[in-house]
């Protein structure tokens, strides 16, 4: 249920406490988050490097966060987190929130001084939605995020939905 490295959740508890959120019926919001440019960051810096940055945005996920939402680390360089019973104006200015304390300081990693940012998408439950396509509807925002520039907050759209919902 833990990550080793970064001592948060992982993907499989995330994905098992967004389904029982969802299966109450309690409104749910996931945010989906990488971190942007990780694979230069480790070529330049190295794999040692990248786990001090990665550590040290998970702690500030963390630090950023009520103690009843889950932040999973749910792949590489990838992090979700689920709100529970979050609108879209609260999942968003807590993205805003969690992307602003990434970025507003660099990272302190074996000696040098990291800038770090990461691309967050955003998407909510509605009536009958399931972790798949709630899932999918923040990653294609996220995706969103990455192509407009990175740092960014995307919310999950109309078109978004349906492509996450065939």
């Amino acid at each position: 249920v833990t990550d080793p490295l970064t001592g948060l959740r992982n993907r499989r508890y995330v994905r098992r406490h967004l389904d029982q959120i969802l299966a109450t019926g309690t409104p749910a919001a996931v945010l989906l988050i990488d971190v942007d440019r990780f694979k230069p960051l480790n070529d330049l810096h190295g794999h040692a490097a990248g786990d001090v940055a990665l550590k040290e945005v998970a702690a500030r996920l963390r630090e950023h966060l009520r103690a009843v939402d889950v932040v999973a680390r749910y792949g590489g360089e990838e992090f979700l987190v689920a709100l529970t019973g979050s609108a879209q104006e609260e999942a968003l200015a807590v993205a805003e929130r969690l992307r602003a304390a990434i970025a507003d300081r660099p990272v302190q990693a074996l000696g040098l001084m990291i800038p770090v940012t990461v691309s967050i998408g955003a998407a909510v439950s509605t009536d009958g939605i399931g972790a798949d396509p709630l899932i999918a509807a923040a990653d294609a925002a996220l995706y969103r995020a990455k192509e407009r520039g990175r740092n960014r907050v995307e919310k999950a759209g109309m078109d978004d939905w349906k492509a996450a919902l065939r």
